[in-house]
């Protein structure tokens, strides 16, 4: 019964656009809600009835049940006109935003923790989702385009000593963030204009830039050249990312094609097949160099095997919306923006929704998102010209939790080797006491008393995914 439940729910999210309900009041499958029965029996009911009344009737009776769909932002700061794109400093608390009117904006955060009161009183309201600190910021720079020229792009450097932004004109301009005065400028670096950046790890003075012709160059501001070209894209350049297990930079594009170009050799290695039918907006390198993961105009991520470059290897719907902006999170999991306002947070093989970090106003696209280098905020833009501070901190303690679950795991393999197949650990159970309590325990809770070793990975692998997603409050997705 159960997973005839889970399929059901799989199904409502195409029963509610049948009956063209928009996908803002019926967000159930993609929310951040309860696994909990009602959600399925109302799921299960509206499935049955394919009306729009009782999909209303969904939201307002998850709404009166106290399950909040997401979380606040920890801070909101209003900009002057809309952005084009963000930064945070490498380790400063400092991040960057570029404009569509040319300006340049530097702002200064401060962690402000919560009183007793607030905590109390989050207590007491526990279907408010609120978060735990908020945060003061104080702008530091201003500095506006002399010829009004949109600033598209930019990017910290990798040691963080200079900032780089990309204009609309096609140029490269290099400043001292301390300052604001240009430290170099790249007229016209392309022909077309300049809308995304990375920067090159440990090469301060490498940025690699994508315009909306589809070229890609990698520049050496020092002498204002191009370390390497590529023109083979046929569309804008929508995200640049790089491995560095495998020192290789990867570009999507508007074309729908991924391509790979060593850093080492400054060459092309691959480029995948046309696809007509999407567009690639958003791509990381997850599972230790071994995946890729692309955001795609259709809504479906696209996950290929590092090697095999003609096609994807997986396919993951689900995103209502086109997936615009990827940033990685740990080698498991992305946080994704999407055109219908949600942050979420999606864990890859095995492919599900955790939960959703927030939304933005007015089901307004978020356009691009940038993580802090210490991993506690989010920042998310979009089209209400102000970028949105998200704390990530339950995120952040459960991945410590993670941590030292896994080293205390490798210490005790690696005490078991030490003392020999034949010789007990010190401190290790009896084989009658916690290896029966354990079969006791599985035989308690339904499941069989025998165990395979051979399963320990994946059990562990389990139990981390429903921390996760209790963290969140989030239920899994059914692999389809």
């Amino acid at each position: 019964m159960a997973g005839r439940l889970h399929r059901y729910i799989f199904e409502y999210q195409y029963a509610c656009l049948l009956c063209s309900a928009t996908w803002r009041s019926s967000k159930l499958y993609w929310c951040k809600t309860a696994d909990v029965p009602l959600c399925r029996l109302l799921a299960l009911i509206t499935l049955i009835s394919g009306t729009e009344t009782l999909v209303d009737l969904v939201g307002n009776c998850i709404a009166q049940a106290g399950l909040s769909m997401a979380a606040q932002a920890a801070c909101s700061v209003s900009l002057p006109d809309q952005p084009m794109d963000c930064c945070f400093h490498g380790s400063e608390p400092v991040f960057s935003s570029a404009l569509v009117s040319g300006q340049l904006l530097i702002h200064r955060y401060t962690a402000e923790p919560a009183s007793a009161t607030h905590q109390q009183q989050q207590l007491e309201q526990q279907h408010e989702e609120t978060p735990s600190c908020s945060y003061s910021v104080q702008p530091v720079l201003c500095r506006d385009s002399k010829k009004g020229a949109s600033c598209r792009a930019v990017v910290f450097s990798s040691d963080s000593s200079s900032l780089i932004c990309g204009f609309e004109t096609g140029t490269i301009l290099q400043l001292d963030p301390a300052t604001g005065k240009a430290v170099s400028r790249v007229t016209k670096a392309h022909a077309a204009g300049v809308n995304r950046l990375l920067a090159v790890p440990d090469s301060p003075h490498l940025v690699a830039a994508g315009d909306d012709d589809g070229g890609l160059c990698i520049w050496d501001l020092r002498t204002q050249q191009t370390a390497y070209k590529y023109s083979k894209h046929k569309d804008f350049i929508s995200c640049l990312t790089v491995s560095e297990k495998h020192q290789a930079l990867l570009a999507v594009s508007g074309d729908g094609t991924l391509s790979v170009h060593d850093l080492r050799s400054n060459k092309a290695m691959a480029h995948s097949e046309i696809d007509a039918d999407d567009e690639l907006l958003s791509v990381a390198v997850m599972k230790h160099g071994k995946k890729v993961v692309c955001g795609s105009q259709s809504g479906v991520l696209t996950i290929w095997s590092w090697g095999y470059w003609n096609d994807c290897s997986d396919r993951f719907p689900g995103h209502p919306e086109s997936v615009d902006t990827i940033v990685k999170w740990d080698e498991d999991t992305i946080l994704t923006g999407s055109s219908d306002g949600a942050l979420r947070v999606i864990n890859i093989l095995p492919n599900k929704l955790i939960g959703v970090v927030g939304e933005h106003a007015d089901d307004m696209p978020v356009e691009r998102v940038a993580l802090s280098a210490d991993r506690q905020l989010l920042a998310s833009m979009s089209h209400d010209s102000c970028i949105k501070l998200w704390d990530m901190s339950i995120l952040q303690d459960d991945s410590d939790v993670e941590q030292e679950e896994d080293g205390d795991e490798q210490q005790q393999e690696q005490q078991g080797t030490a003392a020999g197949p034949d010789e007990p650990v010190a401190g290790a159970a009896a084989p009658n006491g916690a290896a029966e309590r354990k079969q006791v325990a599985t035989t308690a809770a339904g499941g069989s008393s025998d165990s395979d070793p051979g399963d320990s990975d994946a059990d562990s692998d389990s139990d981390d995914e429903e921390r996760r997603e209790r963290a969140l409050g989030g239920f899994p997705l059914q692999q389809y």
